[in-house]
């Protein structure tokens, strides 16, 4: 399991893919319970998000929520694949509606010379 204590150790494909499978499995925003439209790393109804999907359990604290993708990369000393990170919790958070993963990751994935076989062969399950 890929999680914020060791990036370190994997590839920026195998990171964009759990993050994308994640995003796209899940099919929805982790967004707060006040209808504020704020995204979370994860909710109380068990959502997470791009970045949420990669801390570990016994790492999340509720304090994290406030902080963004360069916060906890200081926190937990990562340097690999900070980019594609902020990438994809911009995806989640404010770029484009949940209609639009599909497509955006598509591109994502391009845009930094990753395959996006996953992305682009990914059927939604009804």
């Amino acid at each position: 399991m890929i999680t914020l204590t060791n990036m370190h150790e994997h590839t920026a494909q195998e990171v964009f893919n759990v993050c994308a499978l994640h995003l796209l499995t899940q099919n929805k925003r982790s967004g707060d319970t006040h209808g504020t439209g704020n995204c979370m790393y994860r909710n109380p109804f068990g959502l997470k998000c791009a970045i949420g999907i990669l801390i570990p359990d016994e790492g999340y604290h509720a304090s994290m929520e406030v902080s963004d993708i360069d916060t906890l990369a200081a926190e937990y000393g990562i340097t690999d694949h900070v980019d594609i990170l902020r990438d994809l919790q911009s995806l989640h958070d404010i770029e484009c509606d949940v209609s639009q993963w599909k497509k955006r990751l598509t591109r994502m994935a391009r845009s930094y010379s990753l395959s996006d076989k996953l992305v682009v062969n990914f059927k939604q399950v009804k």
